[in-house]
């Protein structure tokens, strides 16, 4: 690559122009243009530095302070005058320092810059100042810029010149206050050149006490002879203090500002107070319970928490008191009968529970080592453990690798007790694969493995997409929860997995919708998709498009499709319905991506059909009293009649059911009215009792094999003329019965139930013993030819076989 760099003569503007080349070949010249921004610096704090003569002041932050609009550029103050009564000097790590002429923002951030005063002078106060500029590398520089300096006896450091004693006082005592200025005098006599300085004290009262006589203003003698007393309230408090100030007469220059700080011993006149009338806690069974001073407190203002003494006289029934220290865990901790208020405020006393789930007390004593102890029982409550664990998340491992992370986003789990202490029971492992805690194959874990996400699943079956686990979850010795499964899932190793927007009626899916170039470079094969679910609205169709005189395009539906059919376009979603009747409906199609020697993977492809995305709700309501006209929407509209629709439906459902209800009505009373034909009892159902013939026509017992007879019982025959008398048991005329004309052939055909046939009794009297044993109509006139037996013959309802 070459590489020629052009730089703008102001600085703001540049570019780069340079070759690409592979050797071989190589393309035009590329221009890269370069726009800089300009640096700028601003003085944002410049504040007055307070200096006590001939002392020195440290120069921070707080009084110089500039920024730069690029942070890591070094921003530098050039000293262009220096101060006339002192100068400017910087602190090395030994505590050496030496004069400089410029300094740096970091420099003043750590506070290593100071201003010495040194040039003495007659006054109590003057002033001093230096001249600096502001600069940082390509910014326009600040310059002219003047820090002002105040050297005054006022600016605190008198202070120190004056001593002050301890000063301790009983509670509810007296004590004088004695303070010495002799060298504050000594400091403006020799350093301000004045001759026989005078001063005056001024204080305030203290908080918890009064001064005695009540004076508020002392001259040196009064203050360093101690005619001034403090007297204590006799309250219960250690602390008190008394602020002074020292003015110089007679024009009161202030001078300097001093605390009297005031320590009171106090006096055990009082006895301690338990405000816990009934300690009591609640703790989880198994776990450990910090005791504060919310659950155990005694006061006394005698006497400091660390004073106040509990001692354990029996108990605990179950668990044990410990006492931690820092850096220590519970397990290392040792077992107490002993501890002071101090250490319950500062949560060093914990209840550590072991045992049944049973309420748990222990005996014990207060008291400050003075006044009569309080006996009372400390009860500690055990509440059962609370577990609820199930799956949130599936577990997703991506096409092409065998591992991926179980975490606590698989699984939630709720419980009144620490979740640390939650541990899971594989019950039912993978199928596919094995579950593991860093290299080890295990059956358990604990919650703690799951946020430490040490817990992994190894898929070692690489034919399928999906596997699954069960787990139950557990504390100590409580009850497990129920088991609940965790679904692991193959992700499509897919560049881009998009939505289809589909606009027309026939829509080419592509790359940017479905690409599979990543697992096909890297399983140098052709992936295959294969539909698992179909579209609901539309079909997945392959249209390969014919080029020649005659266009033509062949169009099938499939099942399965590959990458390159991605690519060469020819995968095409198209609908069932016109797209005005789909506008705005959601549609998708599941598939399994698959590919050599990797383990195949399930995604969703989402389909929108139309301009717009269905709406499954309306729109906000306008407002109340909202000015305006409101215009109409067609998707309020559209709304509208989905559910009408719906509704026609339901009531189109409700009329088919009753519909049915009606029919089975009339069917039930058609087959009780044919119950009744073939004379059923009334109320009771039961099988048609088969036809008896008469004793006359049963065979004799001489008779070895009984000839075949047709019966007609007496009630249904229909005689015409005269009684045909019954032929006798031994033989038996056959007759020759004609066929019926065309107008008896209709109610033939409604056998056997159809009207009533009367020549049945002519038929049964016309057969001899020694014929066929099935009765044969004639096929001829009235002559009565014979004819052959049929096939299949069929018996009336008032026949039987015999």
């Amino acid at each position: 690559m070459k590489l020629i760099h052009d730089v703008v003569s102001d600085g703001t503007k540049g570019k780069m122009i340079f070759n690409v080349t592979d050797g071989l070949h190589e393309l035009s010249k590329i221009t890269f243009l370069i726009t800089t921004k300009s640096v700028s610096l601003k003085l944002v704090r410049k504040q007055t530095l307070r200096v006590f003569p001939l002392m020195r002041e440290p120069l921070n932050n707080y009084f110089l302070m500039s920024k730069c609009s690029d942070p890591t550029r070094t921003i530098v103050y050039k000293v262009e005058r220096a101060p006339t009564l002192g100068r400017l000097i910087m602190l090395n790590g030994d505590n050496h320092h030496r004069s400089i002429k410029q300094f740096s923002q970091k420099d003043i951030n750590e506070t290593i810059v100071y201003y010495e005063h040194t040039h003495p002078f007659s006054d109590l106060y003057t002033n001093d100042s230096f001249i600096f500029t502001v600069e940082a590398a390509l910014a326009k520089p600040i310059t002219d810029q003047i820090f002002n300096i105040d050297v005054s006896v006022s600016s605190g450091g008198l202070a120190r010149y004056v001593y002050i004693p301890q000063i301790n006082v009983q509670e509810g005592d007296k004590v004088p206050i004695v303070v010495n200025v002799t060298n504050v005098i000594t400091y403006l006599e020799t350093q301000a050149g004045l001759r026989q300085p005078q001063i005056e004290a001024q204080w305030s009262q203290p908080s918890h006490g009064e001064l005695q006589p009540p004076m508020s203003s002392l001259t040196q003698s009064q203050l360093e002879g101690g005619v001034v007393n403090y007297e204590h309230d006799d309250t219960d408090t250690i602390q008190d203090k008394i602020d002074m100030a020292l003015y110089l007469l007679p024009d009161y220059v202030l001078l300097c500002n001093v605390t009297i700080p005031i320590n009171i011993i106090p006096v055990n006149d009082q006895p301690f107070r338990l405000l816990t009338d009934t300690p009591q806690i609640q703790v989880v069974q198994g776990e450990n319970y910090t005791i504060t001073k919310n659950d155990l407190l005694t006061e006394d203002g005698d006497t400091a928490p660390a004073d106040i003494l509990y001692d354990i006289i029996s108990g605990p029934t179950q668990g044990r008191i410990v006492m931690i220290d820092k850096n220590q865990t519970i397990d290392e901790a040792q077992s107490i009968n002993k501890f002071t208020q101090d250490d319950i405020n500062n949560g060093r006393v914990i209840y550590e529970h072991s045992g049944v789930l049973q309420t748990a007390t222990f005996y014990f004593r207060v008291w400050d080592g003075q006044f009569k102890p309080i006996y009372k029982v400390f009860t500690i409550d055990i509440l059962p453990v609370i577990l609820n664990a199930t799956s949130m998340h599936p577990i997703s491992l991506q096409q092409g690798s065998n591992v991926a992370t179980v975490t606590s986003d698989q699984i939630y789990v709720e419980t009144n007790a620490k979740k640390a202490k939650v541990w899971y029971n594989i019950t039912r492992p993978p199928m596919h694969g094995v579950i593991k805690v860093g290299s080890n194959e295990v059956t358990y874990f604990s919650n703690k493995d799951l946020v430490d996400k040490v817990v992994i699943y190894m898929q070692n079956d690489m034919t399928t997409a999906n596997d699954s686990f069960d787990l139950v979850a557990y504390v100590h010795n409580s009850n497990a929860t129920r088991p609940f499964t965790i679904q692991v899932f193959v992700v499509p190793l897919m560049r881009l997995l998009g939505d289809l927007k589909v606009e027309s009626e026939k829509t080419k899916i592509t790359l940017n919708v479905m690409d599979a170039s990543g697992l096909a470079n890297l399983t140098a094969s052709d992936p295959v998709y294969t539909i698992l679910r179909k579209p609901r609205h539309g079909v997945i169709k392959k249209i390969i498009r014919s080029s020649g005189e005659k266009t033509s395009a062949r169009e099938r539906d499939i099942a399965y499709f590959t990458h390159e059919d991605i690519k060469a376009g020819v995968i095409y979603y198209v609908t069932k319905k016109k797209l005005n009747d789909l506008n705005g409906i959601e549609d998708s199609f599941r598939f399994l991506l698959a590919a050599t020697m990797l383990q195949p993977a399930a995604g969703d492809i989402k389909i929108f059909i139309g301009n717009r995305q269905k709406k499954n709700l309306p729109g906000p309501n306008d407002p109340e009293y909202h000015e305006g006209v409101l215009v109409s929407n067609g998707e309020t509209a559209s709304y509208y009649m989905m559910i009408l629709m719906a509704l026609s439906g339901t009531v189109l459902a409700i009329v088919f059911v009753f519909a049915l209800l009606k029919c089975r009505r009339y069917l039930l009373r058609d087959q009780n009215a044919l119950a009744k034909i073939h004379g059923q009892s009334q109320g009771a159902v039961a099988p048609i009792p088969l036809p008896r013939p008469p004793d006359h026509l049963m065979p004799s017992p001489s008779q070895g094999t009984p000839p075949i007879k047709r019966y007609v019982s007496s009630e249904q025959s229909v005689h015409t003329g005269g009684s045909t008398p019954l032929p006798s048991g031994g033989s038996v005329a056959c007759k020759v019965t004609p066929l019926a004309d065309q107008a008896l052939a209709d109610l033939n055909a409604r056998y056997p139930y159809g009207a009533d046939d009367h020549t049945d009794a002519e038929d049964w009297s016309s057969y001899e013993a020694s014929e066929c044993a099935y009765p044969v109509r004639g096929g001829g006139g009235g002559g009565g030819g014979g004819g052959g037996a049929p096939a299949n013959p069929m018996l009336r309802r008032n026949q039987y076989w015999v």
